[in-house]
């Protein structure tokens, strides 16, 4: 007997996103209905790089390999382990009529510089809890008066970076890196995420950096 496959990925303009839980949830319940065939859904546990021409044509995107397409403006897309366990959740609870099984798009391996951890996938595949837990700290730098910005993941799985860093009042001075720059606001100095990520468990990624009197401040993150 044959069956179909159902993508709810990347299935609209790359503009939209990589994956809507809600879209999938109802193509998912669509598919049942419309279909007198066994079919799976295809998940994914991975992101993507998509860039822009100036004329706002696509570029390129870019997957397991970066290939630094360039172009007048780039997105990273990611796909939060959350948003995916919480649908198969429930669709485990509320099983569609016909459907037969997941497949997954990618699985991950070495190398897939935008795949979801073997840890993490396999959390979402087996309804585990996802075991994470990401913060934001200062460390003392090599150069005096200078504190680096650090986000640390103590937990078992991907984490998604978070949203901001809000500085205290003390500090003068700051800026951002991998992905991270600086935004003044009428509250003080904050570290704003620019490209979406993950940051995978038990690592850390040096998010900017920053002057502050006295040097030793408490720092925290928001999502």
């Amino acid at each position: 007997m044959t069956e179909a496959v159902l993508q709810v990925h990347m299935v609209q303009k790359p503009s939209a996103g990589l994956f809507n839980p809600e879209e999938a949830r109802r193509w998912t319940h669509e598919m049942a209905r419309r279909s007198i065939k066994p079919f799976r859904v295809a998940l994914p546990s991975y992101g993507v790089r998509v860039s822009w021409r100036g004329d706002g044509r696509l570029l390129a995107v870019e997957g397991e390999d970066q290939l630094l397409a360039g172009g007048a403006s780039a997105s990273e897309m990611i796909v939060s382990p959350e948003d995916v366990a919480r649908l198969l959740q429930e669709l485990r609870i509320d099983r569609p009529a016909g459907l037969d099984g997941i497949v997954w798009f990618r699985l991950p391996v070495a190398g897939d510089v935008r795949a979801w951890s073997p840890e993490t996938w396999r959390a979402v595949v087996t309804g585990k809890p996802l075991q994470r837990h990401i913060e934001a700290i200062a460390e003392k730098s090599d150069t005096p008066g200078m504190s680096n910005i650090v986000l640390i993941n103590d937990g078992d799985t991907d984490a998604v970076l978070p949203a901001r860093i809000d500085l205290p009042a003390a500090c003068t001075i700051a800026d951002g890196v991998n992905g991270y720059t600086l935004d003044r606001t009428d509250s003080g100095l904050t570290i704003k995420r620019e490209q979406d990520g993950l940051l995978p468990g038990h690592q850390r990624r040096l998010i900017g950096w920053m002057r502050c009197t006295p040097a030793e401040v408490a720092i925290h993150a928001e999502r």
